[in-house]
């Protein structure tokens, strides 16, 4: 497993709804051996289980202030952080934004 996993604090999985509970277990056990010490929850968008537990960890987490740097480059992929962009913002992004709205904006390098 990659470096976004082997070093990641949290995961959370999901659609745990579509595979039996040993396939569940399995799955906790792989990310575990990978990563000793992140936090794994089990979370279900549609009926709300894991999200209180996810908020509850999320506010522990120091609030984002300026620029933030990766640990790892990610895998890739066609996005500006699978790019190699290891900077985090708004400013640094490039490629097709899609907005919560719906709206969609491309920004070319």
């Amino acid at each position: 497993m990659g470096p976004l996993l082997t070093t990641a604090d949290a995961a959370v999985m999901t659609k745990g709804d579509l595979v039996s509970q040993a396939e569940r277990e399995v799955f906790r056990e792989r990310i575990l051996e990978a990563n000793p010490k992140c936090r794994i929850i089990e979370a279900n968008g549609l009926s709300g289980k894991g999200s209180g537990e996810l908020a509850d960890l999320i506010r522990t987490w120091p609030d984002i202030s300026g620029e933030m740097v990766l640990r790892h480059n990610p895998p890739l992929a066609i996005c500006t952080l699978c790019t190699g962009e290891l900077r985090v913002s708004k400013e640094r992004h490039r490629g097709i934004l899609r907005h919560l709205d719906g709206f969609m904006e491309y920004r070319g390098e």
